[in-house]
C-alpha cells in the first residue's frame, strides 16, 4: 500500500535518535521555527513530513511522559500552518469497548462537507456505524462501513488537504482500527492525506498495521 511505503517513525525521549524509518516521496520543504523547544532534530523532522510526499503516516512512539504529545501537538500546528485540515482523535483506555467511537471523532464532523459525494450504501452504512441513522434488522454491514471510510477520507482529499491526527493510537477502539487501517491501505497516490499518530510503548493493542 502506497501509505505504508511511506510510514516513517519518531522514537521520542530525552536524547534518541530520530529514526526515520522506510521514509519515501519528496519533500516540498517548510520555512519557519519551531514552537517546541530543545528538540530540534524531532522540529525538523516534522517540518520535513509535513512538506512531504502523500498520503503518507508519521507515527511518535515513546513511553509515558517522554513529549510524544508535544511532538504531535507540534505536527498539528506545522500542518495548519500549512493549510491543511486537522481532524483530531483522542482515544482513551476506557473507551476503548467504544465501537467506532474513534471513526466517529475523525468523520463525524467533517461528514456533512462531503455526503453527497459517497456512493448511497456507504453513507448509509458509515452514517448507521457512527450512530446518525437507525441500523437496520440485518445488522451492520462492516465491509460498506470500511468504504465508506475510505470514499470519505478520499473526498475530504479533494476539498482540501488532510491531516487524520491521532493521540495514543494503541487505545483506538477495534471497529474503528479496522475501519482506519482499511481505508488507509487503499489510498491512492496523489490522494492529499496525511496522518500522524502517537503510540505508547507497550501498552493497548500496537500500531496500525499498514504492511502489504
Amino acid at each position: 500500500p502506497m501509505v505504508a511505503e511511506r510510514h516513517q517513525t519518531i522514537v521520542a525521549g530525552p536524547g534518541a535518535d530520530v529514526a526515520l524509518l522506510v521514509g519515501g516521496g519528496s519533500v516540498r520543504g517548510l520555512e519557519g521555527s519551531s514552537a517546541i523547544v530543545g528538540r530540534d532534530d524531532e522540529a525538523k523532522a516534522l517540518r520535513r513530513w509535513v512538506g512531504g510526499g502523500r498520503p503518507a503516516l508519521l507515527e511518535i512512539v515513546g513511553e509515558a511522559g517522554l513529549g510524544k504529545t508535544t511532538l504531535w501537538e507540534e505536527g498539528l500546528r506545522l500542518a495548519r500552518e500549512a493549510g491543511s485540515l486537522v481532524i483530531e482523535c483522542r482515544p482513551v483506555e476506557v473507551e476503548i469497548s467504544v465501537a467506532y467511537g474513534g471513526l466517529a471523532s475523525l468523520l463525524e464532523p467533517v461528514l456533512d462537507l462531503v455526503r453527497d459525494e459517497l456512493p448511497r450504501p456507504r453513507l448509509h452504512a458509515l452514517e448507521a456505524a457512527l450512530r446518525l441513522r437507525e441500523v437496520r434488522n440485518s445488522g451492520l454491514d462492516e465491509t460498506a462501513v470500511a468504504l465508506g471510510a475510505l470514499s470519505a477520507v478520499r473526498a475530504v482529499a479533494e476539498l482540501r488537504p488532510v491531516l487524520l491526527a491521532l493521540e495514543d493510537v494503541q487505545w483506538l477502539d477495534a471497529s474503528s482500527r479496522v475501519a482506519l487501517t482499511y481505508a488507509l491501505r487503499h489510498l491512492r497516490e496523489g490522494d492529499d492525506v496525511g496522518v500522524l499518530v502517537t503510540r505508547r510503548v507497550g501498552a493497548g493493542d500496537g500500531p496500525l498495521d499498514l504492511r502489504g
